[in-house]
């Protein structure tokens, strides 16, 4: 009897000591991931010509999936780095040349699409790929370190907001980023046009999914001058998917998919509608801070660009080409806006950030996204009964809403 307590002890401590190796586990993927995706980025980003950078170009070819498969060949330098007990680093690379292949290969098979002379696309990549290697650090910060994420120094607009506000954005931004995920996952479709708002309805999958997502690892945060708090989570569809599952399984027999063929249609419309874990809040900062924003006089120079362009892809929905062309509409709106978002107004502040600021501002987005037009629509992608909708709106009308509000 006097071995309980000791014995009872060394489980006790065992199990902790494998639930620390599991989160430092996933904190490592975490920031692999994120560093796959800055990596991502940053070759996407590469110019190809004056008008066309490289995702221009694999948009052009319809060719994503094809090309983001060299992201599987990056490769880790040295160990993860940690740079406390909850933050950790890796860093990845990928060679200049295997993304020129890439890139070759692709215009190979896509010559009648090409958005510039293919002897003008060679000598770019040639000058500028093979002798190049793209690198990249990916971040992860514990869940429970969320707290004390702080800006950068140099910030000095973040002096004026209090410890407790801070910390009250990041939990604002943290919960959005759920929310945000949670409601993509109620309008994913499968067999017959059911949908998981259904099943999202439960609470018992509902808290599930919720709990899961609170503790990932934070993979970004961002404070902006603004007073704005954006973080990102490690919840990539991948991960969630066998969480979301195990939930069905356990605490919605009545609402899951009734066999492996709709299992598997709904695992892969999970894949491709599962929206990213991105939150934003605003801290509470001086007086005055939300106030309306004022539009410049003189328009930005992405007045004169093209229009903008974005893709949603849907696979098959209930046997309908109808409704499965309309969840990839959906899915290329959704995509859209994000890229509004991105555009600078004025110096120091994007649209996102700008219309989170001022109502005004974000009518003025949505109507420019009511005059989104389709420009082209592919069925059957590849073969699978999957839709690929291109959409793309005037960024004139864009800016005719914004200075005519």
């Amino acid at each position: 009897m006097r071995w309980t307590i000791p014995l009872i002890l060394i489980g006790v401590l065992s199990t902790a000591a494998l639930a620390d190796e599991d989160a430092r586990r996933a904190q490592v993927n975490a920031a692999t991931a994120d560093g796959l995706e800055v990596l991502r980025r940053e070759v996407y980003a590469r110019p190809l010509s004056r008008d066309v950078n490289v995702e221009r170009f694999i948009d052009f070819c319809h060719a994503r999936d094809e090309f983001d498969e060299i992201f599987k060949s990056a490769h880790q330098i040295g160990g993860a780095r940690w740079l406390d007990d909850q933050t950790v680093q890796v860093r990845l690379e990928i060679p200049g040349d295997l993304v020129a292949k890439r890139i070759e290969g692709i215009a190979q098979k896509n010559m009648d699409r090409l958005p510039l002379p293919i002897r003008a696309l060679r000598e770019r990549y040639k000058t500028d790929f093979l002798h190049r290697t793209f690198s990249a650090t990916g971040t992860s910060t514990a869940a429970t370190a969320a707290s004390r994420l702080r800006p950068d120094p140099s910030q000095v607009s973040w002096r004026a907001v209090s410890d407790k506000d801070r910390q009250s954005a990041i939990e604002s931004a943290r919960t959005n980023a759920i929310d945000r995920v949670i409601e993509s996952l109620g309008m994913i479709e499968w067999g017959n046009g059911r949908r998981l708002s259904n099943v999202m309805d439960v609470p018992a999958v509902r808290s599930a999914l919720r709990t899961w997502l609170a503790e990932r690892p934070i993979t970004s945060i961002e404070f902006h001058d603004d007073f704005e708090v954006r973080i990102s989570l490690a919840a990539s569809a991948p991960d969630l998917w066998p969480v979301l599952q195990e939930a069905l399984q356990k605490h919605a027999l009545a609402l899951q998919p009734a066999n492996p063929r709709e299992w598997e249609q709904l695992q892969q419309n999970v894949m491709k509608s599962l929206a990213p874990a991105i939150g934003r809040s605003l801290a509470n900062g001086p007086a005055g801070h939300l106030q309306s924003v004022v539009i410049p006089r003189d328009p930005p120079a992405w007045i004169a660009a093209s229009p903008l362009e974005s893709v949603g892809v849907s696979g098959p929905i209930g046997g309908s080409k109808l409704k499965t062309a309309r969840a990839a509409e959906a899915v290329a709106l959704v995509q859209l806006r994000s890229r509004l978002e991105e555009l600078k107004l004025g110096k120091e502040m994007t649209l996102g950030q700008a219309a989170r600021k001022d109502p005004h501002i974000e009518q003025a987005l949505c109507r420019s996204l009511d005059q989104a037009r389709i420009a082209k629509v592919e069925y059957d992608v590849p073969s699978s009964g999957a839709v690929r909708v291109r959409m793309t709106v005037d960024m004139q009308a864009v800016w005719h809403e914004l200075s005519g509000r």
